[in-house]
């Protein structure tokens, strides 16, 4: 294992390469990309997905497999975000990094009720920059991480668009190759486990690539140690996105809080820079108790029959304390992508995004969109 500076970044070139063989081949496969199969009369569960080789500036060459069921209803009293979704996504990459997972979101409509959750396995190398909002990048160490998780929530529909119920999260972590004594939850395999409440509302449509609506989360989960947690902290996520269409053009804006208090271990801690938002930083750049970001984005209208384009720029702040939050800590990143319809009119999409910040630059190659 090196110690150290990250992995040397490879050549973009390889990304343009692969993308390019890879709509070739997709192209030359089928004229839909997507198995139907029938409900009822007005419901069908639709299948898609592809193995695929992808690319990012972090880790490099990427192989995995996404297998994704989704709802698609002619109803008309459809009520937003109570589709059926299920995805499977199994990722490795040349550098023995893994990941397999499971997400689902299953409508129980007799109740008007739904269950999301995610089963998770990972086992990948990390990069630690320390903690704080001004950690220089040349500083950072490279240890494994592995993962077990399983998270979820229960929603009660309460009207068309609110929902309120039970949130959950049941983890397991271990770190190797490095130990840092100081940061709680990097010397030792570690559980997590708490409960909470989460309160929803969403008037997005479509779920998949939304054109219009608003989409408001609010979730806070205790931990504790008579959850069988190893540490006792709470955790507060709050997550706003709002939908603008422009004819067949959308403007699509988020803000993301996410905040943690108490005796929390560092995995924990709210992170800033990943492939959704804050794109040209690196993943989890910066690591402090609080993090404020938002990001905007716009989408064009589909040109060469499934491609599109979008370009995006957000913003990001991590700080200790709210004496801490100065706006001379804001990071900028922004960017441009490109987006491929697997199915058109659900709009599951593969998407390709080059994000820039004044830390360089990072490529990602992925599935579905980043909010």
């Amino acid at each position: 294992m090196k110690f150290g500076k990250s992995m040397k970044r490879e050549s973009p070139t390889i990304v343009v390469l692969a993308m390019t063989m890879l709509l070739f081949a997709i192209n030359t496969f089928a004229t839909e990309y997507a198995i139907f199969f029938p409900v009822n009369d007005s419901i069908r569960i639709g299948l898609t997905g592809m193995p695929y080789a992808a690319y990012s500036s972090e880790i490099g060459i990427e192989l995995g497999l996404n297998v994704l069921l989704f709802e698609r209803n002619a109803s008309a009293n459809v009520v937003p975000g109570q589709d059926f979704r299920m995805r499977l996504n199994i990722d490795y990459t040349v550098n023995d990094d893994r990941s397999i997972s499971l997400t689902s979101s299953i409508p129980i409509r007799k109740h008007n009720q739904k269950v999301d959750f995610m089963l998770k396995y990972e086992k990948n190398q990390n990069d630690f920059y320390g903690i704080g909002t001004n950690t220089s990048s040349d500083i950072v160490t490279t240890y494994y991480r592995e993962q077990y998780r399983f998270t979820g929530n229960w929603l009660k529909l309460l009207s068309l668009n609110h929902s309120a119920g039970l949130a959950w999260d049941i983890s397991g972590f271990e770190n190797s190759d490095f130990i840092h004594q100081n940061i709680r939850g990097f010397d030792h395999f570690y559980r997590a486990m708490g409960l909470g409440l989460v309160y929803v509302y969403n008037s997005k449509m479509p779920n998949n690539f939304p054109i219009e609506g608003t989409y408001y989360r609010n979730q806070i989960i205790f931990y504790d140690r008579a959850f069988i947690s190893d540490f006792n902290f709470i955790t507060l996520n709050q997550e706003f996105h709002y939908f603008f269409p422009l004819r067949s053009h959308v403007v699509a804006n988020q803000i993301v809080s996410n905040n943690t208090f108490g005796n929390r271990p560092f995995h924990y801690y709210a992170t800033q820079g990943s492939s959704t938002l804050m794109r040209g930083l690196k993943t989890n750049r910066f690591t402090e108790r609080h993090f404020l970001g938002s990001q905007t984005e716009y989408r064009s209208p589909i040109f060469f029959w499934r491609v599109s384009g979008v370009c995006f720029v957000a913003t990001g702040l991590s700080y200790g304390e709210v004496d801490d939050f100065a706006f001379r800590s804001v990071n900028v990143a922004g960017g441009f992508g490109f987006r491929f319809a697997l199915d058109k009119e659900e709009r599951v999409n593969l998407r390709a995004d080059v994000g820039v910040s004044r830390e360089g630059f990072e490529v990602y190659f992925k599935f579905g969109e980043a909010f």
